[in-house]
């Protein structure tokens, strides 16, 4: 599925981590889509220094438009499993490949965007 960030990006949106709906969308909302666009250096810096440090993991964001609010910070695999099963977090892994994972939390919608980049 096409994203607007990125030629070969792709979107998810899961609700919670107890619940099994996902949807798929085919880009984030477009202030996360333009925080990411205009801050990927840096985003990718954090990544890259968290997987160092952690060997597994992904880039979470917790995000408010209404609040003017942008968090990021990397997760190792014991703290997303806090928001995901472990399962799910298996099934990301194997299934992102390459791609780098950013789980973006978007408070005013009361939804997660699974982006890979």
């Amino acid at each position: 599925m096409a994203n607007d960030m990125t030629d070969d990006g792709m979107t998810e949106e899961i609700t919670e981590k107890n619940s099994t709906s996902v949807q798929n969308v085919s880009s984030a909302p477009p202030y996360i889509s333009d925080f990411i666009g205009k801050n990927m250096d840096k985003l990718l810096e954090i990544y890259d220094e968290g997987l160092r440090e952690n060997e597994e993991g992904a880039l979470r964001m917790v995000c408010s438009q209404k609040e003017n609010k942008m968090d990021v910070m990397f997760l190792n695999e014991e703290n997303i499993q806090h928001m995901i099963a472990k399962e799910s977090w298996d099934d990301l892994k194997n299934s992102r490949g390459n791609k780098k994972l950013l789980i973006c939390q978007d408070c005013d919608l009361n939804a997660i965007f699974l982006i890979f980049l």
